[in-house]
């Protein structure tokens, strides 16, 4: 299993018109070692919703006003101890649900490459009109065959893909296949 940090949203199903976020960083371990990918999909699930039920779950949302009122050092050193012993840092959130142009020119895609905040690789994950951009920033340090990395991710996503495309086919019975846009990597 792989330690991360995520962002899991609190707002109550009663709330979803207040506007804002209402979110806290969440600590736990994500399945890695589940070969099915819908099985570690449904097991996913559970962890987060576990994480969700948490009653502490907001504890650095508490301490924050404390932690305003310390020196910055000690209150970087608490934080980034906190975060330590995630691997993988990660988030999502919707974009914009309907096309949009620019000066004349159709906004197709938005990537968000995140900051890595202490871990070793941060995935950040935006949808756009209904196409699903990630984009991924990682520790070269820590990471020293990206191709490997690379190539290992596209295996995971692929198998997510064809769980879609399946169950599509199986809802539908088009037929069609569905595949990933190709994407860039500098």
């Amino acid at each position: 299993d792989i330690p991360i940090s995520m962002p899991v949203a609190m707002r109550k199903a009663d709330e979803a018109m207040e506007g804002g976020n209402k979110f806290a960083g969440a600590f736990f371990a994500v399945p890695s070692s589940i070969p099915d990918p819908a099985e570690r999909i449904r097991e996913l699930h559970r962890r987060v919703e576990k994480v969700r039920s948490e009653p502490a779950l907001d504890f650095l949302g508490n301490i924050t006003p404390l932690l305003n009122r310390t020196l910055s050092d000690l209150a970087a050193a608490l934080l980034g101890g906190i975060n330590a012993r995630a691997v993988l840092t990660t988030s999502s959130w919707p974009g914009l649900q309907e096309e949009r142009f620019v000066a004349g020119a159709k906004f197709e895609r938005m990537f968000v490459f995140a900051p890595l905040p202490g871990t070793s690789l941060t995935g950040a994950m935006c949808t756009h009109a209904g196409i699903c951009c990630i984009g991924i920033n990682v520790d070269g340090e820590v990471f020293e065959q990206p191709d490997l990395l690379w190539q290992s991710m596209e295996k995971s996503l692929d198998e997510i893909l064809e769980l879609g495309s399946s169950r599509n086919d199986q809802r539908n019975g088009d037929g069609v296949s569905r595949s990933r846009s190709p994407k860039a990597r500098t």
